[in-house]
């Protein structure tokens, strides 16, 4: 479509107000080349900083929150590769512990060393100070630290001032960054703000074009009707909204001074199919069309030249017919080559022993018991508790410890004496977050 001779700006591109298209629109525009003009400003960036201060305080303040601790080895902040970061949030967010935050050697290592509750100011400050040096960036977060130190004095901690102090705020973009020399993006609620010779509509299907007008609350379209008819005074009714929206969209089109293009998607993004809209319906009357579907255009199949785009861009690298199918094995069934009991291994590679539990999933469920074997199964996040698994753990830990295997039972004295240490290692090793450490 831009052509010798056609400007960017030459092309208006008409979408709804929909965050699925919004978010895809720079994205695919910039696989092609192509700048866009008229996007909505920037949004607000995020504050990297002050979510990286308001996560380290609440583990610095103790117990330490494990979804706390995973947003902090995910932070833009830190110094080790974003993969590494990946790792030790996963451990995190599972046990509250992390064998490979532990082992991790690199540059930041000492921040784990740091993640541990403390109990004055003075130490806080020191704290925090010791983990701002080894971030990639030192300087956003030293300026938010020392604009908490009036809130640090005394001899207790104000926790709660101090968090509501590093709360994070959005930041400005920076406006430096327009461009209006591309193709003009307009929105579904405005009028163009410019003419193009040739305007793209996006959408055209579902709720879109017009969007559906929410029923007056409190009285009927009848009702209304009888109230505008004996007061002269008009409620907004569905009818009003409707016709008012609709006729937005004609003069939408209007903008284009020498052809247009209408889109449609065939399905959602959960893969339901889509109808055409009701301006597409009116559109085929006004053209004399049997119906909607007559005028829509199956892109699959169809000559690269009859496509609406550049001819420098092929059809094959946008689509290909083999990614629109699911790929399943032959048979739609699974084939582990090896002894699946060996699919689930220890961080040290050794294979990771069946529990009772596990081997009734298998008894009941195979499917289930695989997705656990591969770590495919639901994460769904909950806040931290000491819930039933938690505590077997506990228990089992504690055990373990007191009667090792192998050995005679010890008496009642070094129960006693040795059960602290054996309760304290069993949380070190099963939920770390339980943990109160002030060292």
């Amino acid at each position: 479509m831009v052509n010798e001779g056609n400007l960017p700006q030459d092309i208006g591109l008409l979408v709804p107000e929909d965050p699925a298209y919004l978010l895809s629109l720079e994205p695919a525009f910039t696989r092609v080349g192509l700048p866009l003009s008229g996007l909505r400003p920037e949004p607000s960036s995020r504050d990297h900083a002050g979510e990286f201060l308001t996560n380290l305080l609440a583990i610095l303040r103790g117990p330490a929150p494990r979804m706390a601790l995973a947003s902090l080895c995910l932070s833009p902040l830190m110094p080790w590769a974003a993969d590494e970061g990946r790792t030790f949030a996963t451990e995190y967010a599972e046990t509250s512990w992390s064998v490979s935050a532990r082992e991790y050697k690199g540059r930041g290592a000492k921040i784990f060393n740091e993640l541990r509750p403390v109990t004055s100011p003075a130490q806080l400050i020191a704290r925090l100070g010791s983990i701002a040096a080894e971030l990639v960036d030192t300087v956003p977060l030293r300026s938010r630290i020392n604009a908490l130190r009036p809130f640090i004095t005394g001899e207790c901690i104000d926790w709660g001032s101090l968090i509501r102090a590093a709360a994070p705020v959005a930041l400005a973009p920076d406006p430096d960054k327009r461009f209006v020399e591309g193709v003009s993006v307009f929105g579904e609620a405005t009028l163009p703000w410019r003419p193009v010779r040739h305007l793209i509509v996006a959408g055209l299907a579902g709720t879109n074009w017009p969007r559906p007008a929410a029923a007056n609350p409190f009285f009927t379209e009848s009702e209304i009707g009888e109230i505008e008819e004996a007061t002269a005074l008009r409620l907004p009714s569905r009818r009003h909204t409707l016709a008012r929206r609709l006729e937005l969209f004609r003069r939408q089109l209007g903008a284009a001074k020498e052809g247009a293009t209408l889109t449609a998607a065939a399905r959602d993004l959960e893969g339901n199919a889509l109808a055409p809209t009701m301006a597409l319906s009116l559109i085929a009357r006004a053209l004399g069309a049997k119906d909607a579907e007559s005028l829509l255009k199956d892109p699959i199949g169809r000559a690269q030249s009859s496509l609406p785009l550049d001819s420098a861009i092929t059809f094959d690298t946008c689509w290909r017919e083999e990614n629109t199918h699911t790929l399943l094995p032959e048979g739609a069934e699974i084939v582990i080559k090896d002894n699946p009991f060996f699919l689930r291994r220890a961080v040290d590679g050794a294979i990771r022993p069946q529990s009772p539990s596990r081997l009734e999933t298998l008894l009941v469920s195979p499917l289930a018991w695989l997705l656990g074997e591969i770590g495919a199964e639901d994460r769904t996040w909950a806040p931290e508790s000491l819930d039933v698994l938690t505590l077997g753990n506990l228990i089992h830990g504690t055990l373990e410890a007191l009667f090792p295997e192998g050995t005679s039972a010890p008496d009642e004295t070094a129960i006693r004496t040795g059960f602290s240490a054996a309760f304290e290692n069993a949380i070190a090793q099963t939920a770390p977050g339980l943990l109160e450490n002030t060292g």
